[in-house]
């Protein structure tokens, strides 16, 4: 947890919005079968996993135990539509549980950030040439000479 919070504090990286995190921690849980194909976050087992996952004393001393009949708790904030921010040591203990750490989770998210501008200036320039076809026209005075 200390070199986690540790690497947070002094990372230089660029700001990255709430929901390429989330989709993050989605694409992990349904590696491990904690979300399903359609990316609905299966909650019970989540949950169950969670706190077995952490001895249930250290969550209460961070006030970040996850009670299973809770609705609303953090995780599911966390979690679903990012409508509010979370504290950076949640995102270290599901970082911690998802067995991944602050580094991946930026370079990760880098990566896929600069794939998706990629893709996006790819096909721009192939609207462009297609733009550039369509709109050829061909001189048939000056073909002929």
């Amino acid at each position: 947890m200390a070199q986690q919070a540790h690497q947070l504090l002094y990372m230089i990286f660029k700001p990255r919005g709430l929901e390429q995190i989330r989709q993050y921690y989605v694409s992990k849980l349904q590696q491990r079968d904690l979300a399903n194909t359609s990316r609905r976050i299966k909650w019970p087992e989540l949950i169950a996993q969670f706190n077995a996952h952490y001895n249930k004393s250290y969550p209460k001393n961070v006030n970040s135990y996850i009670h299973p009949e809770n609705e609303h708790s953090w995780l599911h904030k966390l979690l679903r539509s990012p409508r509010v921010t979370c504290h950076p040591l949640r995102h270290i203990l599901v970082l911690g549980f998802l067995n991944e750490s602050v580094g991946s989770l930026l370079y990760n998210i880098s990566v896929d950030t600069d794939h998706q501008q990629k893709k996006s200036t790819e096909s721009q320039n192939k609207i462009v040439s297609i733009y550039e076809v369509a709109n050829h026209r061909i001189d048939w005075n000056s073909r002929n000479v």
